[in-house]
């Protein structure tokens, strides 16, 4: 196992600094000191505390709101379906902005996938994906592969490190909850989904 041949230290420098590369903030300053559980504007790793971060993998944007002191455990909003005129980056930047007090106060990492038309919206000529993102479709990954893989490379920020986290969605975000929860109950450690209109349920033939 690497354990065995590395340092911790230096498999969580590693880890979070390929973090720091996704998200990007008009000032970015590496911190001073190297004890995460003391409250800082910034990160050990660079990562800035108390904000919202601005990050973006290779299938689209997301949201990151890391609290000053060492989060628990992450939590992710999964947003509705835009207003016209509205974006998936805006509606996800709105979402997460309701939550960073509860963050703050709970001490958890927040993270706002951007469900974005053009990676996790259906297509309108074939309608192929029917649902889109609350169908965990997605065109390039599927848009529940994308959010464990987002909360993956987060974890190694956190206290509790189970391979599970918290989920928020409502309306639109709501269906990707519930059908979230059918598909991976083990990733799971609460859910709550708000307005979703329709439910999944575990038997294929009801679903």
């Amino acid at each position: 196992m690497i354990k065995k041949k590395f340092p911790n230290a230096l498999i969580s420098f590693a880890i979070a600094f390929a973090i720091a590369c996704f998200c990007f903030t008009s000032n970015p300053v590496w911190a001073q000191s190297a004890d995460r559980k003391e409250a800082s504007e910034v990160d050990v790793f660079g990562l800035k505390r108390s904000q919202v971060l601005e990050c973006e993998n290779a299938f689209g944007k997301y949201k990151v709101y890391i609290p000053s002191k060492m989060p628990k455990r992450i939590l992710v909003i999964a947003h509705g379906t835009p207003d016209n005129g509205q974006s998936t980056d805006q509606l996800a930047a709105k979402f997460i902005a309701g939550w960073t007090k509860f963050a703050q106060r709970e001490n958890i990492l927040l993270i706002a996938p951007a469900f974005d038309q053009d990676n996790f919206g259906s297509d309108p000529d074939t309608g192929f994906g029917y649902g889109g993102y609350r169908g965990l479709f997605g065109r390039k990954i599927g848009a529940d592969q994308h959010v464990i893989d987002i909360v993956k490379m987060h974890e190694p920020l956190c206290e509790i490190q189970d391979d599970r986290f918290l989920l928020y969605g409502h309306s639109a975000g709501g269906q990707f909850t519930v059908r979230f929860c059918v598909s991976h109950p083990d990733k799971i450690a609460a859910a709550v989904a708000s307005a979703p209109g329709r439910f999944a349920f575990p038997n294929v033939d009801t679903t």
